[in-house]
């Protein structure tokens, strides 16, 4: 077991090649609300994160201290890694993709892409033969389940004749798995409350 302590009076030495990136780019990954699936790629990212950065700052900060330098680095790789994964959920970084003509966006699902502020989302209960109609407030994009949570709703049956109607009710909320149903609407407007649907983009 003598490896063990080996590697515990190494440990100072190697912490600033590890943390600082660890802190990059976990704190990147929590602004994309997403997590590594492989813990081995998240080492070594870690590691080659922390390695350019250690390497940098110890040229830009005149401090004797490996515990103050790590304090900077540490701080400074949260603050970047926070601010690189908002660049990068952001709708500008996806214009300049979309500019570039790469034909992808950083987004994980369609939905999405699809799904813009304040957009309204209508989705078509064949088994129930009902219509829940209301504006999109947040998303949980993770592969096969497409959770958006709708605020100012309203249900109707299959004739769009309103049965529940809680728009006036901007605090309640309606959770629905939109890869529950075959025909999902999209549109800046209310989709249902128009004759103009050329704006609707249907699943």
């Amino acid at each position: 077991m003598s490896w063990i302590t080996d590697l515990i009076d190494k440990m100072p030495e190697l912490i600033p090649y590890i943390a600082p990136g660890f802190l990059l780019v976990n704190s990147f990954m929590w602004v994309l609300k997403k997590k590594f699936n492989n813990a081995t790629v998240q080492i070594v990212s870690s590691v080659i994160c922390s390695y350019f950065i250690w390497t940098l700052c110890k040229n830009i900060f005149p401090i004797d201290s490996n515990w103050g330098l790590l304090i900077i680095t540490g701080t400074l790789c949260t603050i970047l890694g926070l601010i690189s994964g908002k660049i990068y959920k952001s709708s500008f970084f996806n214009l300049i993709l979309c500019k570039l003509k790469l034909d992808r966006t950083t987004n994980d699902s369609i939905v999405e892409d699809c799904v813009g502020n304040n957009a309204w989302i209508a989705v078509f209960d064949e088994e129930q033969q009902k219509y829940y109609c209301g504006q999109y407030k947040y998303g949980n994009i993770e592969g096969d389940s497409n959770y958006v949570s709708l605020v100012t709703y309203y249900i109707t049956d299959s004739d769009k004749k309103i049965i529940e109607d809680h728009t006036q009710e901007p605090k309640r909320k309606l959770l629905i798995n939109i890869n529950n149903y075959k025909t999902v609407i999209i549109s800046p407007n209310d989709p249902l409350d128009t004759e103009d649907t050329d704006d609707t983009d249907d699943k």
